[in-house]
């Protein structure tokens, strides 16, 4: 059973009036909510089991899913409550409640990307690491770019430090993580970051890469809501 956590307890509040009184992922796209297309792509790809792991208007997410269930995925919710905790205090309250797997992938609940996620999954077991990152040659273009990626290895990754080497390589926003790292590096009931440990893991050459070569979507801001808007009209309708 492949699991799947997506981190959706976010406020949105680039996102203006479209996410005052619901959730970033039940944004319409096209007639349909965002997260629909999301949890489409995600069982295509062989994942099995989604835990969400929700915070703001997260009950609106509960029922759209519970509403509109997907065969192939076995789903479950963890509620953040209502101080959020970070991105890493996310997981750690997510291993908590005994909900991760061994081994899980893990996406954003604003993230759209066009890759095969049982492929990714299989070359982090071939690996012998305890977490993965998918990386993208970005060059600047989309965002700060932040690791240094090279023989299959993220040997640098920052979001705030520089590096001895070019920095031409962004984090694709799907990683791979053995839930022993959430219990050895988080505390209960603690904020935190991932960034910050993904950033440790590098420097302790713990951390493999996998490099995609499509473009992410993301509609956390108004320009990547209208960019993934033309890419499912063209690729998703």
């Amino acid at each position: 059973m492949l699991q799947c956590v997506v981190l959706a307890g976010g406020l949105g509040t680039r996102m203006g009036p479209l996410t005052r009184h619901r959730p970033k992922a039940l944004i319409p796209i096209l007639g349909k909510p965002f997260l629909q297309y999301q949890m489409e792509w995600l069982a295509r790809s062989g994942v099995t089991h989604l835990t969400f792991s929700i915070g703001h208007l997260g009950e609106q997410i509960e029922a759209f899913v519970k509403s509109n269930p997907i065969p192939e995925l076995t789903v479950d919710f963890v509620y953040e409550g209502k101080e959020l905790l970070g991105t890493g205090g996310a997981l750690r309250h997510a291993f908590d409640q005994g909900r991760l797997h061994e081994a899980f992938v893990l996406v954003y609940g604003d993230s759209y990307l066009p890759l095969n996620v049982s492929q990714v999954f299989k070359h982090f077991q071939n690996q012998n690491q305890p977490a993965l990152m998918t990386v993208f040659k970005n060059n600047g273009r989309f965002d700060r770019s932040n690791c240094h990626f090279e023989d299959g290895q993220v040997e640098f990754y920052s979001k705030t430090k520089t590096y001895s080497k070019p920095l031409i390589y962004i984090d694709y926003g799907l990683s791979v993580i053995k839930r022993h790292l959430i219990e050895d590096r988080f505390q209960p009931g603690e904020k935190a970051d991932l960034a910050t440990l993904f950033e440790h893991l590098s420097q302790e050459g713990q951390l493999a890469g996998y490099e995609v070569f499509e473009r992410f979507y993301e509609i956390g801001s108004p320009q990547g809501l209208e960019e993934f808007t033309a890419f499912a009209k063209c690729h998703l309708t």
